[in-house]
């Protein structure tokens, strides 16, 4: 349901990113990733888009990682970015893990 309403989707959060101008946008919500993320490359180009994953994996195709659209990529286990890798995600754009 959430792709048949991509197109509506979009142009909500274009009106949303032209009344609040953010400057980085976080999503914790995978489903919205690809929309989130055409919305931001067509209103506001320079504004950084990062997902935060909650999962200690991704689901592909399509989940957490966009290829072609996701920009950075917090990913709380090694198992994400091999994944984030192997899905063709720069290894300038991810966080990796933080051990604490």
């Amino acid at each position: 349901m959430i792709r048949l309403s991509d197109v509506q989707l979009v142009a909500r959060l274009k009106t949303n990113w032209d009344m609040a101008e953010p400057s980085l946008v976080v999503s914790m919500v995978p489903y919205f990733n690809r929309a989130i993320a055409q919305s931001i490359r067509q209103t506001l180009p320079d504004t950084s888009f990062v997902t935060l994953m909650t999962d200690m994996a991704d689901q592909p195709p399509y989940f957490w990682v966009e290829p072609g659209f996701t920009q950075h990529l917090i990913c709380g286990t090694d198992y994400v970015v091999t994944q984030a890798l192997n899905l063709g995600i720069s290894p300038c754009c991810y966080a990796g893990v933080i051990n604490l």
